[in-house]
């Protein structure tokens, strides 16, 4: 018996191929949508620059109380405000510090006269002490942080019934406090830079933003801005920066020759 002649398909040309496509497509769209997707790329970005957008360094503010003797040690500003209108006497920077790095505890003895205060980055120490009846300030949160390269150095005067240490970055007035019979407890912590020179016209380092080349005064409205990854203290010259590339930030104008001067 004769085979019927195969009729010719009605199908487009290329069909197998169209077929193929389809198949592929899904999962072409599936991988552009995944590297296109912004909110991927958003789920990621934060956490790389998480430990870095937050960090800078900020000022510690020092503060004297005449009737005890006392020294007191706060990054922030409200806190320093309400002391000195209650007679502290404002002593100006003590240091600079990152914020973020080792935690730093204050505590307050509320026994001694007049009260005291004493920082330690052992949490199981303030713990110790809070057995004995001090008191965390700051619900236990640290009050500021240790890192860097300076040191901070810490003495005690066992003598004394409130302020019976103090906390420094001055050599100088760590060494001049042992001469007076102070008890050398060697170095507290560590921290970003020292206090500005001794009579705080000028600082003795520059804060450098080294992505944009930029170095600025430590107390420049602009370098919480700056992220940490970026962010370097020098202790060059003004003209030796800019020798090496850096210019002057026009904000906070550090070499005292900024054109917005001009503009006056």
């Amino acid at each position: 018996m004769q085979k019927k002649p195969r009729m010719a398909s009605n199908k487009r040309p290329h069909s197998r191929i169209r077929k193929l496509l389809w198949l592929i497509m899904p999962a072409t769209l599936l991988c552009t949508s995944i590297i296109a997707s912004p909110s991927l790329y958003a789920k990621e970005s934060p956490e790389t620059e998480q430990s870095f957008s937050d960090t800078h360094v900020t000022a510690i503010y020092r503060l004297y109380n005449r009737s005890t003797g006392e020294h007191f040690y706060t990054s922030h500003m409200e806190e320093k405000e309400a002391l000195v209108k209650g007679g502290w006497k404002d002593e100006d920077i003590a240091w600079y510090s990152y914020t973020q790095g080792d935690p730093v505890y204050r505590l307050y003895n509320p026994f001694a006269k007049g009260g005291d205060h004493y920082y330690t980055t052992s949490k199981a120490e303030g713990d110790t002490l809070v057995y004995l009846g001090w008191k965390y300030d700051f619900g236990a949160q640290p009050v500021f942080f240790s890192g860097g390269n300076t040191d901070v150095y810490v003495e005690y005067n066992p003598h004394a019934a409130s302020g019976t240490h103090n906390y420094t970055t001055s050599l100088r007035e760590h060494q001049s406090l042992l001469d007076l019979g102070w008890t050398n407890q060697g170095v507290a912590w560590k921290t970003a830079a020292p206090a500005p020179t001794a009579d705080g016209s000028e600082s003795d380092f520059y804060v450098l933003n080294t992505y944009s080349k930029v170095f600025h005064e430590p107390d420049c409205l602009a370098i919480p801005k700056i992220p940490a990854y970026r962010h370097a203290i020098s202790g060059k010259t003004a003209d030796q920066l800019e020798q090496e590339g850096y210019i002057p930030c026009p904000l906070c104008d550090p070499t005292g020759d900024s054109f917005l001067e001009e503009l006056h």
